[in-house]
């Protein structure tokens, strides 16, 4: 043991021991309400469950530690016990050490399986799932606390009891939020990943007084504040991180994020198709030699005008320009096809077509994304009539 855990073992007490009769009743009388609830909810989802858990959590100063302890009640069709399975214990710098009971999880991440004889003893391992039993926020009770936690107010976590706790003693940022009483700001910024990035827009949205105390506003304006800073805005301008419409703003951001992510892919896909030419632009002879009879078919009517294509790399371009799997899926290589671009007289693709060489009827035929253009049965009748060029090019080359 090093000396904190020497410490808390000479400070340690009996389970249950330092609860009132006012504490057992109130655990009594929560459990007496929150049991017959869960039982009839999963009656109704048709699941059973034998045995129903619920913890009560106690704030209880023990020395100069903040002691944060489980009392759990298990509850089975027959009888309903009560004990003690963990108590995590914290000095005023985040330090912490657990003592808990033995668990029967077998590596899973079920914390909960406790075993119930087994006695309370200092622990140096366990599954991290222990350290964030935070399904209890609805039962808390505090009985007394360390003076680093008395003079912020605290009432309650807004979040797993111990890594909010832990957490508020040693940000600082976090207390001032827990002062503040924000508790909705509080819980989102203690969930995130990113506080530092975060605290910048947090930091002007309270200078300038903005309302960041209902659930649903919080909700908004901290993805608002992420998309913004995955867009690259200023969140140090209050135009962004405090503006007069949130909903407004938060709606451009989408927009503007979802662009993002269309261009982000749209680069992904022409750097793979991209590579993948690379490899194989060797064939382009090969290509070429196979459907050369193919390849100076060229028709078109007062709207549109067909060519076949005439190179992979023309593949690669369709592939890219019309957002579909021609390139991809190697069209460029399949026997008895061939592939036609239909574009506008502008110059602009509508659609892409794959006609049968053997049988001479049009296997498929798609616009952008794989979607029928509007024009579709219009360019469909166009290939039919013309399907005649592909029947000729292929007796030229039976001769």
């Amino acid at each position: 043991m090093n000396k904190k855990e020497r410490e808390v073992s000479s400070l340690s007490f009996g389970e249950m021991v330092g609860l009132s009769q006012k504490d057992i009743e109130w655990i009594k009388a929560s459990s007496d309400m929150y049991f017959p609830e869960q039982r009839r909810q999963y009656t109704e989802n048709g699941r059973y469950r034998g045995v129903l858990l619920a913890y009560f959590v106690f704030y209880q100063r023990v020395g100069n530690w903040q002691v944060i302890r489980f009392i759990a009640a298990k509850d089975r069709p027959n009888y309903r016990s009560y004990f003690e399975p963990i108590r995590y214990w914290l000095d005023k710098d985040g330090n912490s050490v657990l003592e808990c009971k033995l668990r029967q999880c077998m590596g899973t991440i079920y914390c909960d399986h406790w075993c119930e004889d087994s006695p309370l003893e200092i622990r140096r391992t366990a599954n991290k799932a222990l350290f964030n039993l935070d399904w209890t926020q609805n039962y808390h009770r505090v009985k007394s606390l360390i003076p680093e936690l008395a003079r912020m107010h605290f009432r309650m976590p807004y979040g797993s009891p111990y890594y909010y706790t832990k957490e508020l003693l040693t940000d600082g940022h976090l207390e001032m939020l827990h002062r503040m009483g924000l508790k909705y700001l509080c819980h989102k910024y203690y969930l995130d990943n990113n506080r530092e990035d975060m605290w910048t827009a947090i930091r002007i949205a309270l200078r300038h007084h903005y309302p960041l105390k209902s659930e649903r506003k919080v909700n908004l304006w901290w993805d608002m504040v992420k998309m913004e800073l995955r867009c690259g805005a200023d969140v140090n301008s209050p135009h962004y991180v405090a503006p007069d419409d949130l909903t407004a703003m938060h709606d451009r951001f989408v927009r503007h994020e979802n662009n993002l992510l269309r261009r982000q892919q749209r680069e992904a896909l022409i750097a793979n198709e991209n590579a993948r030419y690379n490899r194989i632009k060797k064939d382009e002879v090969k290509y070429k030699e196979d459907k050369k009879q193919f390849l100076d078919i060229v028709f078109s009517d007062d709207r549109f005008s067909v060519h076949v294509l005439q190179s992979i790399k023309e593949f690669k371009d369709e592939g890219i320009a019309m957002e579909h799997c021609v390139f991809a899926c190697g069209y460029y290589d399949k026997k008895d096809s061939v592939i036609v671009s239909i574009r506008d007289k502008r110059g602009r693709r509508v659609e892409t077509a794959e006609i049968d060489t053997k049988r001479f009827f049009i296997r498929q035929q798609y616009g952008r994304k794989d979607i029928f253009s509007e024009w579709h049965e219009d360019i469909k009748k166009l290939l039919n009539d013309n399907m005649w060029r592909f029947r000729q090019a292929t007796m030229k080359k039976a001769v």
